[in-house]
């Protein structure tokens, strides 16, 4: 069966949506493989990442660390920006 990165990235999507640390930081894991092949998919993980970073650090304030810094790092490589700055990934402009 041939390999489908559209599901799988949906299947990703479903992951980041689950509480448990290690589901997620694996759904960023399986983004971050699947936009390095996928220029396609680079936009919209960036923009699911985005809008989860902001949801987790308003909803969860016990949000997992590694998660947040993976997601993070993430959203850097795949737009550019340094996530320490101003406006970077997971903070309002």
């Amino acid at each position: 069966m041939p390999h489908d990165p559209s599901k799988t990235w949906l299947d990703a999507l479903a992951l980041l949506e689950r509480d448990e640390a290690h589901l997620r930081l694996g759904a960023i894991a399986v983004m971050k493989r699947l936009t390095a092949d996928n220029k396609d998919l680079v936009a919209p993980s960036a923009e699911v990442l985005q809008r989860a970073l902001h949801q987790w650090e308003k909803d969860e304030p016990d949000l997992h660390q590694d998660v947040q810094t993976a997601a993070k790092e993430l959203v850097a490589t795949l737009t550019g920006q340094d996530p320490q700055q101003p406006g970077g990934p997971g903070r309002s402009s």
